[in-house]
Formats: C-alpha cells, sequence, structure tokens
C-alpha cells in the first residue's frame, strides 16, 4: 500500500464538518518508533497531566479489559475557566487494510464536566517495525461563552502541540 504521508516529525492537520457547532480536527503524520511503543505513551492517559500541553490532571479508572474512563481538567486560556470532564476509553486492535494496528476512541459522559462535547480517537498503524503511522482526531466543543470560529481557529495549532507531544514522550523513552 502507498501512503502520501507528511516527513517524520511533520503533520498534516485538517478540519472537516462534523454536524455541530465545532468542526472536527484530524491529524496525520509518522512518528519514528514502534506501536507498541506509541500505544505505550497514549494509552498511559494517567500521565497526560505530565506533558499533553494544558493538561492540569488527568485519572484513570478501569472498567472492563480495554475500557477506562479518563477525567481530565484543563488549564484554559482566558477568557475561558478551566475545563473539566470525563471520557469512555476503548482500546483494541483494528485492521485497517495494511495490517493489524491499534485504536483508542473515546466519547464524552454527559454531564460529566463543563464541556459540550468531546469525542475522537488515536488510530496507530504500523508502518516497518521502527516507523508508526497515527492518525489523531478529535472533536471538543469547550462550550462557554467562547465563539465556534475562535475554537476552530485555534484547533489546528492545537492539534500539532498534542501530536509533537506525543512524539515527543515517545522519542525520549527510546
Amino acid at each position: 500500500m502507498a501512503w502520501d504521508l507528511p516527513a517524520a516529525g511533520k503533520w498534516r492537520v485538517s478540519r472537516r464538518v462534523a454536524g455541530g457547532r465545532i468542526r472536527e480536527g484530524c491529524g496525520l503524520g509518522v512518528i519514528e518508533a514502534s506501536l507498541s511503543a506509541v500505544r505505550d505513551v497514549i494509552d498511559a492517559a494517567a500521565d497526560f497531566d505530565q506533558f499533553m500541553p494544558r493538561v492540569l490532571e488527568s485519572d484513570i479508572e478501569p472498567v472492563s479489559p480495554g475500557v477506562y474512563l479518563n477525567r481530565q481538567v484543563l488549564d484554559m486560556p482566558f477568557p475561558v475557566e478551566d475545563r473539566r470532564y470525563t471520557v469512555r476509553v476503548e482500546t483494541g486492535t483494528v485492521e485497517p487494510g495494511a495490517g493489524t494496528g491499534w485504536q483508542a476512541r473515546w466519547t464524552y459522559v454527559e454531564g460529566s464536566g463543563n464541556v459540550r462535547e468531546s469525542r475522537g480517537s488515536w488510530t496507530l498503524i504500523p508502518l516497518d517495525a521502527e516507523r508508526t503511522v497515527v492518525v489523531y482526531r478529535l472533536l471538543t466543543d469547550p462550550g462557554g461563552r467562547l465563539p465556534a470560529w475562535i475554537v476552530d481557529f485555534a484547533a489546528p495549532r492545537a492539534l500539532r502541540r498534542v501530536l509533537e507531544a506525543v512524539r515527543g514522550r515517545v522519542l525520549s523513552r527510546q
């Protein structure tokens, strides 16, 4: 299968209408590490407050094998107050047509915080033994009085910052 991928350490970010107030973001790139090394960082959601941008707190509560609740508190820029929410995360293998990969998908737990919506996924596909294709999808509506156009304007930069943080964490562990 031929991939049209950005160079390692570079990210292609796009936005698409997802039927709501905020557009969904998608980031695509390659991390120079094995799928298991990238998965270990993404699946350790309790550690997100150590390296993810704007994450002040991140705790997990196991629900069943491959399923957990992830409670986060985000430090938002003025004029938005901190955002608090819980997402239900389901993880497991996927067959994207390019070999066996791994995915973590999450959805907002209604009433768990002060955001309107948060859903997305990480999909990891092995390019070879030492390179992993990363697809990061995110739709977060922080709610409050923040206009949708401001959220949409800031989202591409925020997506890149998250992808860079994950890549940095993975490479620092090798």
